[in-house]
Parts: C-alpha cells; sequence; structure tokens
C-alpha cells in the first residue's frame, strides 16, 4: 500500500488523501547552504571571501557563512556586496559584479529560514584559487626586487614603484595579470607608462623603494596597462588590439597600502 493512500470499506472504494504540508504542498524546495548558497559565493564571492584575502571573513564553508548569515543578507539587499559602483540601465560593462535578483532572493530566504545547511553530500567542489599566473607563464615578468614595509600606523598609504624595461623597439601588449605580495593589505593598484624619465627621479629624491604618490604618479602618463582591485583577474586585450608599451618606457606601480592588521608586514612592492 502506498503512503497516503487508505483503503475504502467493503465496496472496495479507494481514497486519495492529501498529506498537505513542506515540499509537496508548496512546490517550493528549502533554500540550503550546500544546495543552492555555496554556488552563490563561489560564483560572486570567494574571490574575496577566502583565507588569505583582503575581506575580513571567508565565505568558504558552512560555519563561517552561518557566523556571518545577517550581515550577509544586509550587505546583498543595500548591494553593499559585492563591490559593484556602476547603476543598470547608464552603459554596459565587461564582467559586471552583481547578484541577479533572484540570488538575493535566495540569500534572504535561506536566512529567514535559521540559514539551514542541507545536505553536506550535495556541496560542490571547493573552488580552486591559483596562487600563480592564471594565463600561464608570461612573456615579461616586472618586479621591484625589493620589500617595502608597511607598518600599522600606515593606514591610507600610496606608493609608486618605477621599473624599468630594455625593449629596443615599442611592444603591444596583449594580456596583463598581477599577483600581490601580500592580499591583505594591497587595496588595489593602477599602472602607468613613463617615457620621460620623470619617476626615476621622483624614486631617487626619497628614501626606501619607490615614492609617495597619492592622486598621481607625479608625471604626465603616456599610456598605462591596466590595474588590479581584490576579485579582478586577467586583463585580456580583444584580438588585434593591445596597449603600447614604448622602448625604453619605465612601467609605474601606484600602490594603494590599505593596512588593517595588527603587525607590521613587508610586501613586495
Amino acid at each position: 500500500m502506498r503512503p497516503g493512500w487508505v483503503a475504502g470499506g467493503a465496496a472496495g472504494l479507494t481514497l486519495a488523501i492529501v498529506l498537505g504540508a513542506g515540499v509537496a504542498a508548496t512546490g517550493t524546495p528549502p533554500v540550503t547552504f550546500s544546495d543552492q548558497i555555496v554556488r552563490i559565493f563561489q560564483a560572486h564571492c570567494q574571490t574575496c571571501h577566502r583565507p588569505g584575502e583582503i575581506a575580513p571573513f571567508s565565505l568558504t564553508t558552512y560555519a563561517d557563512a552561518y557566523a556571518q548569515r545577517r550581515k550577509i543578507r544586509h550587505a546583498t539587499q543595500t548591494r553593499k556586496m559585492p563591490p559593484w559602483k556602476p547603476v543598470p540601465g547608464f552603459g554596459d560593462f565587461l564582467e559586471p559584479r552583481r547578484l541577479s535578483e533572484a540570488e538575493i532572493a535566495l540569500i534572504d530566504r535561506w536566512v529567514a529560514a535559521g540559514a539551514p545547511e542541507g545536505d553536506p553530500g550535495t556541496l560542490p567542489p571547493s573552488r580552486e584559487f591559483p596562487e600563480t599566473w592564471r594565463l600561464g607563464a608570461p612573456d615579461l615578468v616586472l618586479d621591484t626586487g625589493v620589500d617595502f614595509p608597511v607598518t600599522t600606523r600606515e593606514h591610507d598609504l600610496y606608493r609608486c614603484f618605477t621599473i624599468p624595461t630594455s625593449f629596443a623597439e615599442d611592444r603591444w601588449v596583449s594580456a596583463v595579470e598581477y599577483i600581490p605580495g601580500n592580499r591583505r593589505v594591497v587595496h588595489h593598484l593602477l599602472t602607468y607608462v613613463d617615457t620621460s624619465g620623470r619617476s626615476a627621479v621622483l624614486d631617487d629624491a626619497e628614501p626606501g623603494p619607490g615614492y609617495t604618490c597619492f592622486g598621481g604618479p607625479g608625471f604626465l602618463p603616456t599610456g598605462g596597462l591596466g590595474g588590479w582591485a581584490p576579485g579582478a583577474g586577467p586583463h585580456v586585450m580583444p584580438d588585434g588590439v593591445g596597449m603600447l608599451l614604448p622602448a625604453g618606457a619605465r612601467v609605474v606601480v601606484q600602490v594603494h597600502y590599505l593596512n588593517q592588521s595588527s603587525t607590521s608586514t613587508a610586501l613586495p612592492g
């Protein structure tokens, strides 16, 4: 006899008994961390919210997410997170970092239901984040070759590092990738191309690696090679398009350090 069905009396009448409750009655599956929420975090959040990154807490495990569930709901409903400033309807942008309305609604339902874990057997494989070049071995690696110490007294620090190149002819750059030395304190970076040599003069005039450069690099740049912020991937140009790196130019990297740690840390420039 099938559960939910009951045999009748002498006439042999069979009655269908509707046991109305839960999923069968509403048709709405429960929202759990293991089944839906972790997939949203993997797609939109874990680039920054994982151990060793700049975000203040990780979102790689259920325990991580449960502890921050109310903050997560508030940050996503107000669209504070993921951080994305452009307003829809005012231009198109590559790789927008916005949650869909459906994803925000799922997070809201999850928290409202008590943020259940669900069946760990439905968890997707952990997302892998390479610690080295995502695009493979680059043709050229630019490195200052020295560490820059950032102390706990320095909260918002802008420092420019000037790196020479040795090409005898102009080059066109089709892709660029940045790997910060310490993601916990590197807030973002921008790059500038210097063909005047002015950045080397500014560097020599100030002790230590690099020079202070809040607001700009201190010279009129002739181009740039993109930049980096937490969660950003490699910058790949379309086919047939490149960024000009003139012969003999210097590449100036402006780094914004946002030191929120309690200990002094040595960072690569």
